[in-house]
């Protein structure tokens, strides 16, 4: 009898623990006339609504039974000329450009600002100069430990390029990038700055691909904090479902709703998650402590 209470209030507090995820921002997904597997746009601005760089916090629901999905990236395409392939990419919006001369290291310091974290996943320079032109390059991240008068830059350096006359000036980024604010250092030496007169931002398209059934009503939430990444049965079919699938659109996203009426902010709280996994263990390795006394007790 004292093992089954221990049990239940084990599980119990398991449950606390696993109701306590909860998401941020939720949207409408268009209704389908048709059952079937449909693509849905992973767009730079839902993707900046994420929380988790690797998308593990995306779900579909309806109702409250969470749909399986497919996490599907464009294929990557430069052509032979060096052109960026915008079949392929997505653009970022209103990024802002700003220009300084700093004539005492010879470089021109250009910041890259957007109004989200979006992801990016390359830049396009349109820049004007002579008619013959080479400059090494810098892209950086701004520096989350810079303190003015330490002698350390403002920015941290991660990768270089060259911007070359005559050629598009692109750059690629590799992996899971999120940034609000990038900065690009040109090199100038002893020649006149160049003009940068334009920089565009663009994410590789990607999109999921899940089951929807006919007239039913599914909503897709993101924004929720420490999740992992969903692993459904879907995963091991993906050769099996076609790649070219029509599209569906995604409605206004809104603050998303607790999925419990009675839930408070308390309860879903990272305070609360992490002090309900502590009582959780101490409590498990109580109830082990007293399995193993009662159970030497009855051999004795």
């Amino acid at each position: 009898m004292r093992l089954k209470l221990y049990i239940g209030i084990a599980l119990l507090l398991g449950s606390l623990v696993v109701n306590g995820q909860s998401f941020k921002w939720q949207a409408p997904l268009q209704q389908v006339a048709k059952s079937g597997f449909y693509n849905i746009a992973l767009t730079p601005d839902l993707i900046a609504k994420t929380e988790s760089e690797e998308l593990a916090d995306i779900r579909i629901f309806e109702k409250n039974r969470e749909i399986a999905w497919l996490l599907r990236k464009a294929t990557d395409s430069t052509d032979t000329a060096g052109t960026l392939n915008l079949e392929h990419y997505s653009n970022i919006p209103g990024g802002t450009v700003k220009v300084q001369e700093l004539k005492g290291s010879k470089q021109s310091l250009i910041t890259l600002t957007f109004n989200k974290a979006y992801q990016v996943n390359k830049l396009r320079l349109t820049v004007e100069g002579f008619r013959f032109y080479r400059r090494e390059a810098w892209l950086a991240e701004p520096n989350p430990n810079f303190k003015p008068g330490r002698n350390r830059e403002p920015y941290n350096r991660m990768l270089s390029f060259v911007i070359l006359s005559g050629k598009p000036a692109i750059i690629e980024l590799t992996g899971q990038n999120r940034y609000r604010k990038l900065y690009l250092i040109i090199e100038n030496e002893d020649n006149t700055p160049l003009t940068v007169k334009k920089i565009d931002a663009f994410q590789q398209n990607m999109h999921l691909t899940a089951y929807l059934e006919k007239d039913k009503r599914y909503i897709i939430k993101t924004g929720g904090l420490d999740m992992s990444f969903p692993r459904y049965d879907l995963d091991y079919f993906n050769d099996s479902i076609a790649k070219s699938l029509p599209y569906i659109k995604v409605g206004n996203f809104s603050p998303a709703q607790t999925l419990t009426k009675q839930q408070s902010s308390f309860f879903i709280s990272k305070s609360w998650i992490w002090g309900a996994l502590t009582v959780l263990i101490a409590f498990i390795g109580y109830l082990s402590y007293r399995m193993i006394n009662e159970m030497q007790g009855k051999k004795r």
